[in-house]
């Protein structure tokens, strides 16, 4: 069954809270397990990594939340483990996804609630 995430459910308390939970993690590396199944914490990384890319330009909420809806052409997003591993695919495809991930939240641990 397919988890769907409605874009106004994605709030920046919710993703600075995963940030904080992980935080350990990605400041020794994140490492991604391919057979992994908590599918939204795939997606959930997978923003972070969006984030840090530079070229995205994702500097705020509202620039992340603009991403999302032209990534994923919508208001809503079916996650599936079929998305999810074209989504860690996409991550893993980048030699320093790590990095990446580790960019990308210290942009969002900056974002302010506006």
């Amino acid at each position: 069954m397919n988890k769907v995430l409605n874009i106004s459910a994605l709030t920046i308390r919710g993703l600075k809270r995963f940030v904080n939970e992980h935080k350990d993690n990605i400041e020794k590396g994140i490492v991604f397990n391919p057979y992994g199944t908590n599918m939204k914490a795939t997606f959930t990384f997978y923003l972070i990594f969006a984030t840090g890319i530079a070229e995205n330009q994702i500097l705020s909420f509202g620039d992340l939340n603009e991403y999302v809806r032209t990534r994923f052409s919508g208001k809503e997003i079916s996650i599936s483990k079929g998305l999810c591993n074209i989504l860690q695919k996409e991550m893993g495809e980048s030699e320093h996804y790590a990095d990446i991930i580790k960019e990308g939240a210290k942009i969002i641990e900056e974002m302010r609630f506006d």
